[in-house]
């Protein structure tokens, strides 16, 4: 499963909103979405 996949899965599956999941793990909510939408690789810090 791909990255964003498993964010989105996981985020529908804790029904987070993306505002939620980024408050959460101390993002924004647009890097969220992009990460959602497979616009950013999944560097190992991102993913930590």
């Amino acid at each position: 499963m791909a990255l964003a996949e498993a964010v989105y899965a996981r985020r529908s599956a804790l029904g987070w909103t993306p505002a939620e999941l980024a408050e959460r793990a101390g993002l924004d909510e647009e890097t969220v979405e992009s990460i959602e939408e497979s616009g950013v690789d999944p560097t190992l810090p991102l993913i930590e």
